[in-house]
């Protein structure tokens, strides 16, 4: 059980930096435009480079991607994949884990 509970905090954490970034989306757009936005997004023709804060606004584009970060999170843990299977955080340092921890916020 104890297994389990580290899993879902590795996740928890993992999934702090897309939940900033969506919770920063709404300073930057209101609700209503990040909706248009969004839409655009999807309507837009997708070519390998498309400029997403150009089609849908800064707000939209940030929106978007956490989104899609978090599903993808989601399903990574619903499907059982351990979170950073190779870095062993219990047996590092409190220096390499306080390292560890803060790439991942970048």
């Amino acid at each position: 059980m104890q297994h389990e509970s580290y899993r879902r905090r590795r996740f928890l954490l993992l999934s702090l930096s897309p939940l900033y970034f969506l919770i920063i989306s709404f300073f930057i757009q209101p609700f209503e435009e990040i909706l248009q936005g969004l839409v655009a997004i999807v309507e837009s023709p997708d070519f390998l480079i498309t400029d997403y804060f150009v089609v849908g606004g800064p707000g939209a584009a940030l929106f978007n991607a956490s989104l899609s970060t978090l599903l993808c999170i989601l399903i990574i843990y619903l499907l059982g994949v351990a979170a950073l299977p190779v870095l062993n955080l219990d047996r590092g340092t409190e220096g390499a884990r306080l390292a560890v921890y803060l790439l991942l916020l970048l």
